[in-house]
């Protein structure tokens, strides 16, 4: 399932298992993970999360539907005030967490 890949990639992992609103998540787009504030949690469906580090970025990520005919995932990663470069650099990480996740859930030939 992909949420469970989310967590099982080290993608996202919440501090103490807790994935409540007000607990703390960290989120690994790269060498260097970032911590967060969990906002709302509703496994398998929606997660969503600030970052005070990166100028309080806004990560969501919303899974609706089932698979494997009228599944969406979507995962969002909105930025506020940070340069273009750290920007870039959070989408490559985030197009390859993503990646990642898919391949260990999706079928082979199906990525």
């Amino acid at each position: 399932m992909l949420w469970d890949a989310m967590f099982e990639t080290g993608m996202l992992s919440a501090a103490s298992g807790q994935t409540t609103a007000g607990a703390e998540c960290k989120l690994t787009l790269g060498p260097v993970p970032e911590t967060g504030i969990i906002a709302s949690c509703d496994p398998p469906h929606q997660f969503s999360a600030r970052f005070p580090g990166l100028a309080d970025s806004l990560l969501l990520v919303e899974f609706e539907g089932k698979a494997p005919s009228g599944f969406h995932a979507g995962f969002w990663l909105s930025t506020y005030a940070l340069d273009a470069e750290r920007v870039a650099e959070l989408q490559q990480g985030l197009n390859e967490a993503v990646a990642e996740c898919i391949a260990r859930t999706a079928p082979i030939g199906q990525t």
